[in-house]
């Protein structure tokens, strides 16, 4: 007779397991050890017994001890060899999972699960190159369900850790694309991306550090930092090498603006930015700034004109179609502001301020229905946001 063990709930987040997903390693497990025996082999039962129940409750050090006495009494059971690498590895001790996972398909190389587990474990125990090949036959095999996910995660990491770069984003892609909604797969797309982009930013800053891009390159990490003012020098540098470099006056003029407190900061900022539509016409968010700067100073028409130019650069920028609906709608405009606030909530669906204007161009309009919805819509999203 033989049992089937399914990971208990309390693994399912484990370490390397996580995500929200389920996710189940299935390991036969011999019942010769626990039923049907002799009286002389009543302790090889309650040895099976005490580790089986030491798993259940978490207590993986005492598991690992039954289960690696197990594994001497019975070694030609694969089923324990495989449990007492599971058991390794849900410990973080990767490189003794390796042994009893292998020794396992020694014995028996149809055990379900054992092999992507033991390439994850290789993985874990920083062995990439013996860990791809079966991480890669893994990732490709649909019938590994929820265990799928985990393996794609170890395949970039080992991808990553042997510089296969074009590999690794290969997978990140898949792996997005399979995922899209999981946090912990997220988290590992967008810190791969934000990784290569480091990288090739360093590379930028070895090569070529007095290079138009070099020094903007340099004013968005300063910026990013939160020294604006060291940031505005660096991009004025860049200006010096090249006048006419698209979105260096933007970047100055969203540095300053946010260098609080500093007089004439309007000014400056709404100069740089006219400066980069100059260059660059079709900038969508200079524009936009230069919008909100003027609506807020109550000059709606002028600002009207700049929404309009940003939206005509990017039908779906939904930010610049609430700008230009709010200022119609202030102009007294509602039925020109109604579609491009329509618009806004079609392409940003969770603003609260697209939900919020469009109610009260309906309102204006005399559809009170519509009003309410889109207001208890904002209202919901104001709730949410709590």
């Amino acid at each position: 007779m033989s049992f089937v063990s399914l990971l208990p709930s309390p693994f399912r987040r484990g370490r390397r397991l996580g995500g929200e997903g389920v996710i189940v390693i299935a390991v036969a497990l011999a019942g010769t050890a626990a039923q049907g025996q002799q009286a002389s082999d009543e302790a090889l039962r309650d040895t099976y017994l005490s580790a089986e129940a030491a798993f259940r409750d978490q207590r993986l050090r005492e598991a690992a001890e039954g289960y690696a006495k197990l594994a001497e009494l019975t070694p030609g059971t694969a089923e324990v060899h495989a449990k007492l690498g599971l058991i390794h590895y849900l410990q973080g001790r990767f490189e003794e999972a390796v042994p009893s996972l292998r020794k396992a398909l020694e014995l028996k190389p149809s055990l379900p699960s054992v092999k992507p587990l033991l390439a994850v474990s290789l993985s874990g125990a920083g062995r990439h190159s013996e860990a791809v090949p079966d991480l890669e036959a893994g990732f490709a095999d649909p019938s590994n369900g929820d265990l799928r996910r985990l393996i794609g995660l170890e395949l970039q990491r080992s991808y990553v850790a042997l510089d296969w770069t074009d590999q690794a984003a290969r997978v990140v892609g898949e792996l997005g694309k399979a995922y899209p909604d999981d946090p912990e797969v997220l988290y590992h797309v967008g810190r791969f991306h934000a990784d290569m982009a480091t990288a090739a930013m360093q590379k930028l800053l070895e090569v070529a550090p007095e290079s138009v891009w070099g020094h903007q390159a340099s004013g968005d990490a300063l910026e990013s930092l939160g020294n604006h003012a060291l940031a505005i020098v660096e991009y004025r540098k860049a200006l010096e090498k090249q006048p006419n470099q698209p979105g260096v006056h933007y970047s100055i003029g969203m540095a300053i603006q946010s260098s609080a407190g500093a007089a004439g900061d309007d000014e400056d900022a709404m100069e740089a930015f006219r400066q980069e539509l100059r260059v660059d016409p079709s900038n969508a968010l200079a524009a936009y700034e230069l919008g909100e700067i003027l609506r807020k100073r109550a000059h709606l028409e002028e600002a009207r004109m700049y929404f309009l130019q940003a939206v005509d650069s990017r039908p779906e920028f939904g930010l610049g179609r609430i700008g230009l609906g709010r200022v119609l709608r202030e102009l007294e405009r509602p039925d020109q502001a109604r579609p491009h606030l329509e618009k806004a909530v079609e392409v940003a669906p969770e603003n609260e301020v697209a939900r919020y204007q469009l109610a009260l161009v309906y309102r204006a309009l005399g559809d009170i229905g519509a009003a309410e919805r889109e207001m208890g819509e904002f209202q919901r999203l104001q709730d949410e946001a709590k």
